[in-house]
């Protein structure tokens, strides 16, 4: 279910319907909520949307995961990294070296 929700998502991104994908991973957080793949790319799509404390929210959730704890850390590092947010960027590229 997870990986026809992401290959969905992605398609709809790819397309330009980000709105459309981030509908599809909430679908698929709703069934797998422990996923850490969905909550990556819920943040990634919400990074594109430039919705902050979402893509945030996102991220910080799919570091609590057991599944791509690491990846999840990273992408949150280099959200806070374009927002000029250097420490805690650092502190999560830190953090995503030890993950996982």
């Amino acid at each position: 279910w997870a990986k026809s929700c992401m290959k969905l998502s992605q398609e709809y991104s790819n397309s330009g319907n980000l709105t459309l994908a981030v509908e599809v991973l909430h679908r698929g957080l709703e069934m797998q909520p422990q996923n850490g793949f969905l909550w990556q790319a819920l943040g990634v799509v919400y990074t594109r949307l430039n919705v902050v404390d979402k893509a945030r929210q996102s991220f910080q959730t799919g570091s609590k995961c057991k599944s791509n704890r690491a990846a999840c850390l990273q992408a949150w590092a280099v959200l806070e990294q374009k927002q000029g947010n250097f420490a805690s960027a650092r502190d999560l590229f830190r953090r995503a070296t030890q993950a996982d």
